[in-house]
């Protein structure tokens, strides 16, 4: 979110003037924040992939050289911008385009029990349509960068207001996904407390129940050890009998 809501900013900042240097800059800032996001949605913990879904040992996303590449293959008959964004919007809803070619994850996770009763959801993907828009208006600038529309600069400009307005415009969206995702973890995680507070209470019955009473236990070994004794007393007896003593 940081990364989009950034480079919007500096989108609409590089289209106020006519110098295509400031443009050129932006656009290389569009590319590095690409391949940060795409790596960001393949982050791992462990051995499973957050971000996808039922795969969970597949990172979800190609990188980000290969989803421009296929960008360029796709827009490479537009010669506008409009006619640039028509394609990109149109690779990343096709099915053949961003989820055959980018996503390689599965489908979002199913509800899992949190505790006795409860379940927690985390089916968010890098498939996500709030995360796509987001990826979409980040490529669409980083072509800037791959030189397209190369020597037009009015239609350069275009195409780079509107990645800043796909965005900005995509800005609510992330932050509802975001607060979504957290009202999930704080359910984990109060599942968790609850959790060890229940086991703590059941060890805690399950110790009153076998754990022994102490005057009983007292009792027995005063018991066993007056037993102990008495053999001892009757074998120094036994080892001191002779015929003799006897008769």
């Amino acid at each position: 979110d940081d990364l989009a809501s950034d480079l919007s900013t500096q989108l609409y900042a590089a289209t106020s003037g006519t110098a295509s240097a400031r443009l050129d800059n932006v656009a290389d800032t569009a590319r590095q924040s690409l391949g940060t996001a795409m790596t960001a949605l393949n982050t791992r913990v462990g051995d499973r992939a957050l971000f996808a879904g039922t795969k969970t040992d597949t990172s979800p996303l190609c990188d980000a050289d290969t989803l421009l590449s296929a960008l360029e293959t796709a827009t490479s008959g537009a010669t506008t911008a409009a006619g640039v964004q028509a394609v990109v919007n149109a690779w990343f809803d096709d099915p053949d385009g961003f989820a055959a070619l980018a996503y390689q994850g599965g489908a979002p996770l199913a509800s899992f029990t949190v505790a006795s009763g409860e379940e927690a959801s985390l089916d968010i993907t890098a498939a996500d349509p709030t995360l796509k828009q987001t990826l979409k208006g980040l490529a669409m600038a980083a072509l800037l960068d791959r030189g397209i529309l190369s020597g037009q600069t009015e239609e350069r400009s275009s195409l780079a207001r509107s990645a800043g307005d796909i965005l900005l415009q995509n800005q609510l969206d992330r932050t509802n996904l975001s607060a979504r995702l957290g009202t999930t973890e704080a359910q984990i995680e109060d599942a968790k407390t609850r959790n060890a507070t229940e086991t703590t209470s059941l060890q805690l019955a399950r110790n009153a129940i076998t754990a022994a009473d102490p005057y009983e236990t007292a009792s027995k070994l005063e018991e066993a050890q007056s037993q102990l004794e008495m053999i001892y007393t009757l074998t120094s007896r036994m080892s001191r009998l002779s015929l003799v003593n006897f008769l």
